[in-house]
């Protein structure tokens, strides 16, 4: 099953400009579940894993993408998502499950369903993809595809459904601030 891909700057353009109910913060999602807060502070003994903090200004406002995930040894795949979308005194938010993670060296396609959203936009249940390119420390500046899957229901291993450089093709950008961290 193909799904409609949609550039990251419509998609939080359209966030923007949409009233929602205000979605759980990382903190309170992590209180809920604390297994997730557990993925957070654990970085040993597992798989393959990728997360990272991504800034990029839109119309003068700032808007993040934060996300981890990690294969676990039995080949499940646990992590979230957070989008932070703000424009003029507003600050909309979503939460999403991660449960697919490809990666291939410095790159890794992740994949999951946001849990929580209003009003069209972060739809409970809605599948969401992306890749990113972790270049390092320092004054590298690390990439990520401008690309989220529209998708209206979880599809299983949706990440492995694209090839990341079909992701990269298809939307490209560089993070204006944060970190991006890939281990394979």
């Amino acid at each position: 099953m193909r799904a409609l891909l949609v550039p990251t700057a419509l998609v939080l353009a359209a966030f923007s400009i949409v009233a929602c109910d205000e979605a759980p913060t990382a903190v309170e999602e992590s209180a809920a579940d604390p297994g997730s807060l557990a993925l957070v502070a654990s970085d040993g003994g597992s798989g393959p894993s990728a997360r990272g903090h991504i800034n990029l200004m839109f119309e003068g406002e700032l808007q993040t993408m934060s996300f981890h995930a990690r294969e676990a040894k039995d080949g499940s795949v646990r992590g979230s998502f957070e989008v932070l979308a703000r424009a003029e005194g507003w600050e909309l938010g979503m939460h999403g499950v991660l449960d697919c993670l490809y990666v291939d060296g410095d790159e890794a396609a992740v994949s999951g369903y946001v849990t929580h959203g209003k009003q069209g936009f972060g739809t409970e249940g809605q599948a969401w993809v992306w890749a990113v390119r972790d270049n390092g420390e320092g004054q590298a500046t690390d990439e990520w595809t401008d690309v989220l899957f529209a998708g209206f229901e979880p599809v299983p291993d949706l990440c492995r459904q694209f090839p990341i450089a079909e992701l990269f093709t298809f939307g490209h950008a560089y993070s204006e601030g944060g970190n991006v961290q890939v281990k394979p």
